[in-house]
């Protein structure tokens, strides 16, 4: 017997293990921006990184919801502050692949809510996101942590009714 998929959308029929899946990787999205999930020395974010070579400092690591207000900071700054002033400086190019990361949580969120038709298409817009901010993180030599991690798997977990029905739908 199948059962109703998480979120607001009715029409969406899912099996009880794939809504078990659901629950857990929405638990997962959830508890990752509690923990630690980049690490950065110093030089991208200016928090800190190693003091006086005796240990790292406490703020060179961002939690979750740090990486959140942080990738909208970059976005303030680098487009909105910069296009009414005309003068950019900083990482233009970091502060964008990583500014999308913000896009990725309210994909999700309108992933639960979306039709049959849409989330399909926002699933694989937030694969391709996942990977683009992935490409920021190693050029702006940040380190991703546990917490990063916990996250894309939530998110993968969340969208696991699209990759279990990737095969009944025609698409492989």
């Amino acid at each position: 017997m199948a059962t109703v998929c998480l979120g607001m959308n009715m029409l969406v029929k899912v099996s009880p293990t794939i809504k078990r899946i659901q629950i857990i990787g929405g638990a997962l999205f959830l508890v990752s921006f509690l923990l630690p999930a980049v690490r950065e020395d110093g030089s991208f974010l200016g928090l800190g990184g190693p003091v006086g070579g005796g240990g790292t400092s406490a703020t060179g690591i961002l939690r979750g919801y740090e990486c959140v207000k942080a990738c909208c900071l970059f976005f303030y700054n680098y487009f909105l502050k910069s296009a009414f002033s005309g003068y950019s400086s900083g990482p233009i190019v970091e502060a964008l692949l990583l500014g999308t990361s913000v896009l990725i949580n309210l994909l999700i969120l309108w992933y639960l809510l979306a039709s049959a038709k849409w989330r399909r298409r926002v699933a694989i817009l937030v694969g391709a996101l996942i990977l683009e901010t992935w490409i920021g993180l190693a050029l702006s030599g940040l380190t991703a942590l546990y917490g990063h991690f916990l996250w894309v798997a939530g998110i993968l977990l969340l969208m696991s009714p699209e990759v279990s029905n990737w095969e009944s739908e025609g698409y492989t």
